[in-house]
């Protein structure tokens, strides 16, 4: 039975990469500046890896150091992409869309929330 939380864990960084995957297609498909958008993927690549180590109970203490530097720094980049969502897209956006476009969002961090809670212990929970 202990086995199957690391493989659930394992299951959700590949969805999770996915997800990665294809906001910053979609970034690069808006004409999202390039350095917000090698931020992102740099950010994103390392929630994957923090998913991971926190799946196999990895938590050296130099990891965690440089995780509480980091964590946010992680929360900030989409946090800015989703204010950038927001206003800047013209055919699907906060101001087009409305309610639509927040629930949408909202989906979409309900998806990525348990990630980024994986990268919160894994930089400040001591267990």
């Amino acid at each position: 039975m202990r086995f199957v939380v690391p493989v659930l864990w394992s299951l959700y960084a590949a969805f999770f990469a996915t997800l990665a995957y294809v906001a910053i297609n979609d970034d690069t498909s808006l004409a999202y500046p390039a350095l917000f958008t090698w931020t992102a993927a740099a950010s994103y690549s390392c929630v994957t890896f923090g998913v991971l180590a926190h799946a196999f109970n990895w938590r050296p203490p130099s990891l965690r150091a440089t995780w509480r530097t980091l964590f946010p720094l992680l929360v900030a980049v989409p946090a800015i992409g989703l204010a950038m969502d927001a206003v800047l897209p013209p055919d699907y956006s906060l101001s087009t869309a409305g309610f639509a476009w927040l629930m949408n969002t909202a989906f979409v961090v309900l998806l990525v929330a348990p990630g980024y809670v994986a990268n919160w212990k894994l930089a400040y929970s001591s267990s």
